[in-house]
């Protein structure tokens, strides 16, 4: 008997007990679960915003420029873009003893392509800019059209070579090729390796 009313008292006990919690809501429990839901959600970012933008095309920065005459190593160089006229003068190594320091406006600003040619003391400058005196838009002299000045800005070519291949022009005609050059007094194989890449016929 007595252990019939015990385990009727459990039961009873362990009901009450269920009732009691039946229906209690936990909205603490409940809250945290849908935190932690959505910190952990990370939908996909749509296509269009994963995409970066290509970034804008810039201007060249440099330019080349072929420096002559009487300056100490002649030679196309690599300048910043708007250059001043000094700057290439520098790059080549500077004045010789013979150039004209007053035929130039030293403050100018250079371009892509220019040719800049130092004069002697006495001698007329040649524009930059001047396609007439650099024969062809490529940069290249024609040895079979150039006049004096032209075929001066050539590197290793003087007034005396200069004029050596003018009379060769007028004594035997157009040069057939550039290495023809080589037939004139003075323009052996050093010269002719510095000015191979500047003249054409």
């Amino acid at each position: 008997m007595k252990k019939r009313l015990s385990r009727t008292a459990a039961a009873l006990l362990t009901g009450l007990l269920l009732s009691a919690g039946c229906g209690r809501e936990e909205p603490s429990f409940l809250e945290a679960l849908e935190t932690e839901a959505s910190l952990t959600e990370s939908p996909d970012e749509p296509a269009e915003l994963k995409e970066t933008e290509a970034p804008p095309e810039t201007e060249e920065s440099t330019i080349y420029v072929y420096v002559c005459g009487e300056v100490k190593a002649p030679g196309v160089y690599m300048l910043p873009r708007k250059a001043r006229i000094y700057e290439a003068l520098e790059a080549a190594g500077g004045l010789t003893e013979e150039a004209s320091p007053w035929a130039l406006n030293q403050a100018g600003t250079l371009t892509d392509g220019d040719m800049l040619y130092v004069p002697k003391e006495g001698e007329e400058s040649v524009d930059p800019g001047n396609k007439e005196a650099r024969e062809t838009d490529d940069g290249r002299v024609n040895i079979n059209t150039a006049d004096r000045a032209a075929l001066m800005t050539l590197p290793g070519i003087g007034d005396s070579k200069a004029s050596a291949i003018l009379s060769y022009r007028e004594a035997n005609g157009p040069f057939s090729d550039i290495s023809d050059i080589k037939k004139i007094a003075g323009i052996k194989d050093g010269v002719y390796t510095k000015i191979k890449d500047y003249i054409k016929v």
